[in-house]
């Protein structure tokens, strides 16, 4: 199993998560604080990305 494999799998279990605590048990604000945390992560993630490829700009930019 590669580090792609198991990133893909971690983030399937919380967005499968998010469902059945705000749904099905009724516990939106935690389901909500769950897909928060996602958010922040996600925009990290992106952020720390967006800032490399900054640095490695390419000659057609």
């Amino acid at each position: 199993m590669g580090v792609t494999d198991l990133a893909g799998r971690l983030d399937r279990a919380v967005l499968y998560q998010i469902y059945p605590q705000s749904f099905a048990f009724f516990r939106m604000g935690y389901g909500s604080a769950i897909a928060l945390v996602l958010a922040v992560i996600l925009g990290a993630l992106t952020a720390i990305q967006m800032r490399a490829m900054r640095a490695n700009r390419s000659d057609l930019s």
